[in-house]
């Protein structure tokens, strides 16, 4: 399995999702949760700090490309935990424009989702 690696050139947020199937009861308020994820999934955005130069966009990009967008999974390290923890994750998104790894600005983010 490959491995995105994260480097100063990316920033990282880290948030946890849970699934939660939430069924309204009543018109009262009352309602009945029923958790379908019970540890949460991590989901990290990488963040570009600022313009990315030529070979780390189309570095992207090709392995955008061959994790065939969100199909095949890979390693990510995370850096947010004390020693950095190794996940499993996958794109979010299945589509991409090809112009956003050639103009990825400040503030552009990718999304990727820990799976089990």
């Amino acid at each position: 399995m490959e491995t995105l690696s994260i480097n100063t050139d990316y920033g990282l947020k880290r948030t946890v999702r849970f699934k939660t199937v939430i069924h309204p009861l009543s018109e009262d308020g009352h309602e009945q949760r029923i958790g379908k994820s019970v540890s949460g999934r991590h989901v990290f955005r990488l963040v570009f700090k600022e313009r990315l130069v030529s070979e780390l966009k189309t570095g992207l990009y090709e392995f955008y490309k061959a994790r065939l967008g969100s199909l095949e999974a890979f390693n990510l390290v995370d850096p947010t935990t004390d020693p950095p923890v190794t996940r499993k994750v996958r794109f979010e998104q299945d589509e991409l424009e090809e112009e956003f790894f050639y103009k990825l600005l400040e503030n552009s983010q990718i999304t990727v989702i820990e799976v089990p």
